[in-house]
């Protein structure tokens, strides 16, 4: 298993935001719902690869800011046309205050 990425301190996400970060030149976006839930996914969108930082999150539904597909977050399924194909997702955790990842090829 691949080590612990530091993404950013857990501050630095609002409830309900995101916050886009790159690694080995892809973009990923550490996500919060409305519970302090912290979730990773790839960043963009399955439907047209649109970046999904401008996107909106309900709860644990990532929104794409293009045509509103919907993504939940906790594993990444769609569940909102029209998206039919899930983002990926990656082990996340809080550690002293910062969100770390695990990106797993």
């Amino acid at each position: 298993m691949s080590d612990w990425i530091d993404i950013c301190a857990l501050g630095e996400i609002e409830e309900e935001d995101v916050h886009r970060f790159e690694h080995g030149g892809a973009v990923y976006l550490a996500a919060r719902d409305d519970c302090d839930g912290v979730f990773v996914v790839d960043g963009l969108c399955t439907h047209e690869k649109v970046e999904l930082a401008n996107g909106f999150v309900f709860g644990c539904v990532l929104e794409c800011p293009r045509h509103q597909g919907r993504f939940d977050l906790r594993d990444g399924r769609p569940c909102g046309g029209p998206v039919t194909e899930g983002l990926k997702t990656y082990p996340t955790r809080v550690q002293a205050g910062r969100v770390q990842v695990q990106l797993i090829a």
